[in-house]
């Protein structure tokens, strides 16, 4: 069980950094294009700047649902490294419990916000809104696996070493 956690936990590891990392590659080459068309022809691509925005957010999600597999997340870990070894292991899994019912709240509003305007149109792109938040939507679910992952990996007690490896 443990080496089939391992797994899935590299392959959402590897899902959320490519993805992260291709979002990041798309805000700079949009916004390299913006400024080289800017400065070369003397006006901005219409929809550049808000592409690299809904590009940005994608790749804040993907980042977040990275960050808290790797455990590199924000946490105020000065009280969590003032408890005693045995309640710092339960502290950890109540914190997974809640960033899954964050996820879970995420991933409703992202869907309400796709369902209530997801049929406009953007003014710029001319693309369906829902495609863009979407991504509210995706980091919601990206962070719910990702907490349930971790969680399962505190509750069979495997060690930093035996997760990362």
């Amino acid at each position: 069980m443990s080496a089939t956690l391992r797994l899935f936990r590299r392959l959402l590891i590897g899902i959320n950094g490519t993805g992260a990392g291709l979002m990041m590659l798309t805000v700079f080459s949009i916004v390299f294009a913006n400024a080289f068309w800017r400065y070369t022809a003397g006006r901005s691509l219409t929809w550049g700047e808000d592409l690299a925005i809904y590009a940005m957010i994608y790749g804040i999600m993907f980042g977040v649902a990275l960050a808290y597999l790797q455990d590199r997340h924000v946490r105020f870990s000065i009280v969590v490294d003032l408890l005693p070894a045995s309640i710092r292991h339960y502290n950890l899994i109540l914190i997974d419990v809640l960033v899954l019912c964050v996820g879970i709240g995420f991933a409703i509003s992202g869907y309400e916000f796709i369902d209530s305007r997801g049929s406009r149109n953007s003014p710029s792109i001319g693309l369906p809104l829902w495609m863009f938040q979407f991504s509210t939507l995706m980091g919601g679910i990206l962070l719910s696996i990702s907490a349930l992952t971790m969680g399962a990996c505190r509750l069979l007690g495997m060690t930093e070493a035996e997760v990362d490896a």
